[in-house]
Order: structure tokens, then C-alpha cells, then sequence
């Protein structure tokens, strides 16, 4: 999977939080999420399970 399919499905596993959060914090969050993505392998579980435990 390549980061941009990465990102793709980070965007819509955010639009389970409330509108309101997303609008807060969302673009924030996505940055992070690219960030993350240039340090390590969006492959494995490890990238996921240490994504997830970010936020």
C-alpha cells in the first residue's frame, strides 16, 4: 500500500469522529498522519496499531 492509499483510507476512518472535532482538528491530524507515514512502513500492523494509539 503506498502512503496516498494510506491517507485515502485514514480520511475516512476520521469522518467517524463528530463534524465538529473534524473541523477542529482534522487537517492537524492528517498532517500527523503524513508525518507518520514518511517515518515508517504503512505495510504493516505495527504502522497501524502505533497510528491508532497516536490519537
Amino acid at each position: 500500500m503506498s502512503p496516498a492509499t494510506a491517507e485515502r483510507i485514514y480520511r475516512r476512518l476520521l469522518r467517524a469522529y463528530p463534524p465538529d472535532f473534524r473541523a477542529e482538528y482534522g487537517r492537524e491530524m492528517v498532517l500527523l498522519f503524513r508525518d507518520q507515514c514518511q517515518e515508517s512502513d504503512v505495510r504493516t500492523v505495527g504502522f497501524w496499531a502505533a497510528v491508532n494509539s497516536n490519537h
